[in-house]
């Protein structure tokens, strides 16, 4: 997922998938992204968070299913 916003604050990188972590204008828990990293690691993948001239992204990596032939 990419988006054309400001991003993250640098400030707040190192602790963007950290429970309760919150920019100073957010209106959120500070849970969503603890909660969907968690998952992802349960799940032996990950999520990332990128930000550059073009916008921010997030990206999610889950490893294949394996086949049940």
């Amino acid at each position: 997922m990419t988006d054309q916003g400001p991003g993250v604050p640098d400030e707040l990188h190192h602790q963007l998938f950290e429970r309760f972590a919150r920019g100073p204008t957010s209106h959120g828990t500070g849970l969503g992204l603890a909660i969907v990293r968690g998952l992802a690691r349960a799940n032996a993948g990950d999520v990332a968070y990128a930000h550059d001239t073009r916008g921010s992204s997030f990206s999610l990596t889950l490893p294949a299913a394996a086949s049940s032939r």
